[in-house]
């Protein structure tokens, strides 16, 4: 192996341990590792990328790095291993056994990939229409470089290139956007009700079809946010740190348990309000595989636990459907995240395949 591409592939694991890694860094990796495959042993390929991390990578730490990649694929918590500081110079067997789940775990990963990429990217003529399943997520990268991390649940449609001095995409669903900077050419995402304007910036876009609300927060930079009723008049200008919520014309005020955390002036029929200083981590935690909920009544965080984990949720009690609760999930099943709810609001549950119905204790 050439010194510049073990070089390359140690700083892309680098990346991948601290979750900085975008969809064309993956395809590298992938293209690297497969082409040092056909050309070394297995064991021989581990000894080598695991004896230069620890020659020039002393910040990577095998037992985070090992850690992490035994939790992506769920490897039982009965395995026994012994993780050394990649800072010793000499390379372990248990290093080793740790760099054999790496490979294992990339292998697995562009993998689900490439499925994901033949089952959802559909193309007709100059468009691209990517669709995330529900207990899934994606990343692409369009044609100007920027970023776009999807959730579940939520459709894209690009151009293959972007023409004209404009850069327009069309959302249904929740997206991160990561906008790489052009004044001349302005960045436009059109949801069902909305247009959101940037020239380069960081936010998040929530705007499902069942939601009665659509969200935008600024992570960095600067947008404005165009009602498209109103011949897309700029309704809202943000900075960092602010989330604009837009009710739609199906926003019912009546929805009293739904709406009470709204300012009274929002219920009074203006369409959008602005919070600030909010936690924004909190807002895009979904796309690092955090499940963060603050005040959420049971209905909502129901919807969403739907789509998190592709099931079907039925709470069959009112008085249970407007409990709140304030938390986050990471790693656990369903199951496991019920019997946490269950821990402040006492109910019962019954799973059927993917359906699942809730009812008082």
């Amino acid at each position: 192996m050439e010194v510049e591409e073990r070089n390359i592939i140690q700083d892309l694991l680098g990346k991948f341990q601290k979750d900085e890694m975008v969809h064309a860094e993956i395809n590298e990796l992938n293209e690297l590792i497969n082409n040092e495959l056909e050309h070394n042993s297995l064991e021989k390929y581990y000894t080598e990328i695991w004896d230069l991390s620890s020659k020039r990578h002393s910040d990577i730490h095998s037992e985070e790095l090992f850690n992490k990649i035994k939790n992506s694929i769920s490897i039982s918590e009965q395995t026994e291993t012994k993780v050394i500081s990649l800072k010793s110079k000499s390379i372990g067997f248990a290093l080793r056994y740790a760099a054999v789940f790496i490979i294992a775990f990339l292998s697995a990963w562009f993998g689900r990939i490439i499925f994901v990429e033949e089952n959802t990217i559909q193309k007709y003529n100059d468009e691209n229409i990517v669709e995330v399943l529900y207990g899934s997520k994606s990343q692409i990268q369009l044609p100007d470089g920027s970023v776009v991390n999807l959730n579940s649940g939520s459709r894209i449609t690009y151009p293959t290139s972007f023409k004209d001095g404009h850069r327009d995409v069309y959302l249904s669903g929740e997206a991160f956007f990561q906008v790489e900077a052009d004044v001349e050419s302005p960045f436009y995402v059109h949801t069902s009700d909305l247009t959101v304007k940037v020239t380069g910036t960081e936010f998040n876009i929530k705007s499902y079809p069942d939601s009665k609300s659509i969200e935008t927060t600024l992570v960095k930079g600067k947008l404005q946010i165009l009602d498209k009723k109103k011949k897309n008049k700029t309704i809202a200008v943000l900075s960092p740190n602010e989330t604009a919520v837009f009710k739609k014309a199906n926003f019912k005020d009546e929805d009293e348990e739904e709406t009470k955390d709204i300012p009274l002036n929002f219920k009074e029929h203006k369409p959008i309000y602005v919070k600030n200083e909010i936690n924004t981590s909190d807002t895009y935690a979904w796309k690092n595989n955090l499940l963060v909920f603050n005040n959420q009544n049971f209905y909502d965080l129901a919807v969403r636990l739907e789509r998190w984990y592709d099931v079907e949720i039925n709470i069959q009690d009112k008085e249970i459907a407007n409990e709140r609760f304030t938390g986050k999930f990471d790693k656990e099943t369903i199951e496991q995240a019920l019997n946490a709810l269950q821990l402040i609001v006492p109910f019962e549950y019954e799973i059927k395949k993917n359906n699942i119905t809730i009812r008082n204790k």
